[in-house]
């Protein structure tokens, strides 16, 4: 449970959310809607009605089907409006390689001691850094995709 909103921002910040939050530390949602375990992804409707709840993670398919449909069905009903709503904190943008790290995670050198490798966990990629020349590679990933294969024993 986070208790501040500070702390709401940063674990927002360092994982890319873009999309609405509830800081419910007094718990009065989660007893309201009957969640009773965590992650619980609630759908309330725009007549603030329950629709859904998922419990726990990787169900990415049965919330797209779900909300597929709900949108259909409130776009006819005419509920759903296309007004953007502004939904912070906006993330910090860089030009790639010269961005500071965002939350590293490990770093180790490879067998030669040549080149360090350092994980730099919330932009999804792997710096490599030539230790004595200070050049510097940056392998991006996605969620979808992996970090080419780096040799090197951490």
């Amino acid at each position: 449970m986070i208790r501040t909103d500070g702390s709401l921002f940063v674990t927002r910040f360092r994982y890319g959310m873009t999309h609405p939050v509830v800081n419910d530390v007094q718990i009065e949602l989660w007893e309201r809607l009957g969640v009773t375990c965590w992650p619980t992804l609630v759908i309330i409707s725009p007549q603030r009605q329950l629709l859904h709840y998922i419990i726990w993670e990787g169900h990415g398919e049965e919330l797209r089907v779900f909300m597929d449909a709900a949108v259909r069905y409130y776009q006819e009903k005419g509920s759903l409006s296309n007004a953007d709503i502004p939904i912070g904190p906006a993330e910090v943008k860089g030009d790639g390689l010269g961005e500071g790290l965002k939350y590293p995670g490990k770093v180790c050198f490879d067998d030669a001691g040549e080149r360090l490798f350092v994980s730099d966990s919330s932009h999804h990629r792997v710096l490599v850094v030539q230790w004595r020349t200070g050049q510097s590679a940056a392998f991006h990933s996605s969620r979808s995709s992996c970090v080419p294969t780096l040799q090197a024993s951490c």
